[in-house]
């Protein structure tokens, strides 16, 4: 994952309130599928609330969201930890 700077094109909805904005390609057959489904991006939150354990199964991914999020039918990924986070500016690990 890639922390970039966010240009003015990049709207407050995607942003929120930071200058950056965090870019992953996924390797997950389904999203990659569906991103070439429809020939763009995703946006997505993470699979988990700012702190929070990443979510393992639909009941805690509910638990966090609630039923008002969209859930592709796929299997979970096989990532065991979240992904690198770096800051594409200075280089710098924000998370490992």
């Amino acid at each position: 994952t890639l922390v970039l700077p966010a240009t003015p094109k990049v709207p407050f909805w995607i942003r929120g309130r930071h200058e950056s904005i965090a870019v992953r390609i996924s390797t997950h057959p389904a999203i990659v599928a569906l991103s070439h489904a429809f020939g763009g991006a995703i946006v997505s939150t993470s699979a988990n609330p700012a702190g929070q354990q990443p979510a393992r199964d639909l009941r805690t991914l509910y638990r966090y969201f609630g039923r008002s999020l969209w859930i592709l039918p796929a299997r979970l990924g096989r990532q065991r930890r979240p992904s690198r986070i770096v800051d594409a500016r200075s280089g710098r690990i924000l998370r490992e």
